[in-house]
């Protein structure tokens, strides 16, 4: 009997070998694939900073063509609401209000937008403060 035991102990024993063989063959794999994941996961973060580098980068971008066009615009508009210079290449302002605020008044005689016309008291100075 006891070397029935014997035997049967020898199979129960290659038996629980077997099995702890093959749970550490289960947690060798389970643990690769945990590393496969983990770089996987490393590799996924690299690419999407670098992503959000290049979107930082045209958004910077972006916002300097925004402002310049605002600086653009806003120089058009004051471009605009400057006087033309008649045909002789003199400015020429409708009235005082225009000439005021133009930031040309007041006109002294001899200067280029001077007309008799925009001197009330023709004393030389037109679109002066009163006038």
């Amino acid at each position: 009997m006891r070397s029935s035991d014997a035997a049967q102990a020898l199979v129960d024993a290659r038996r629980d070998l077997q099995q702890a063989e093959q749970l550490k063959s289960e947690a060798t794999q389970a643990q690769q694939d945990l590393t496969n994941l983990r770089t996987e996961v490393e590799d996924r973060e690299k690419a999407l900073q670098e992503r959000e580098k290049e979107a930082a980068a045209k958004e910077a971008e972006l916002t300097s063509q925004e402002q310049q066009l605002a600086d653009q615009q806003q120089q058009q508009e004051e471009e605009a609401a400057q006087p033309e210079p008649e045909e002789g290449g003199d400015w020429f302002y409708w009235d005082c209000n225009a000439a005021r605020a133009a930031g040309a008044a007041p006109i002294q005689q001899g200067q280029p937008a001077y007309r008799g016309s925009l001197d009330a008291n023709g004393n030389g100075i037109a679109c002066e403060d009163g006038e």
